[in-house]
């Protein structure tokens, strides 16, 4: 447990100020994940800057249930580079401190929802290409309504924004 917590120290937890109770959560999530049990190479633990691949999305799942939905968000947001530079553009443009938890859900859900319709096998070609761009162009719109005009272009000249037209690609 104690490695596990040391390897969940190592995920950029600085902007995410957790208790002690939560830290031993958090290990234990991570610990359940691995499952220590028989087949795990402990020196290839230690070394490991990453939890595998296929481990990433059950991890998720357990902390979203251990820490509850709001210290979970807490977390993602903590966590997430992208979140980290849009905070200190807020913060730099003057804008109110809310606004960078709702742009960074905004993405989380334009984002899920490009997943989804990429992942859809029954959706043709040309619909599949509509709904992405419909996708951007609401994403957009909802951007530039929260920040403005003149902030949404130093947002989108810093290049803050090109996870926007990434929405429109397949």
């Amino acid at each position: 447990m104690r490695f596990s917590a040391l390897k969940m120290m190592d995920r950029n937890v600085e902007n995410f100020k957790c208790t002690a109770a939560e830290l031993r959560v958090m290990a234990g999530a991570y610990y359940q994940t691995l499952g220590f049990g028989g087949g795990l190479d402990f020196e290839q633990f230690i070394q490991s800057r990453d939890l595998p691949v296929d481990k990433q999305d059950e991890l998720e799942v357990r902390l979203k249930q251990s820490l509850g939905p709001q210290r979970y968000d807490d977390w993602q947001r903590g966590t997430d580079h992208d979140y980290q530079a849009l905070t200190e553009f807020v913060s730099g443009a003057k804008l109110p401190a809310n606004i960078a938890p709702t742009l960074f859900d905004v993405r989380r859900l334009a984002q899920r929802e490009h997943e989804r319709v990429v992942a859809d096998v029954l959706a043709g070609e040309a619909a599949r290409r509509d709904r992405l761009r419909e996708i951007r162009q609401t994403t957009l719109e909802a951007i530039r309504t929260q920040l403005g005009e003149a902030v949404y272009l130093e947002y989108s000249q810093r290049g803050l924004a090109s996870w926007i037209e990434e929405l429109g690609r397949p």
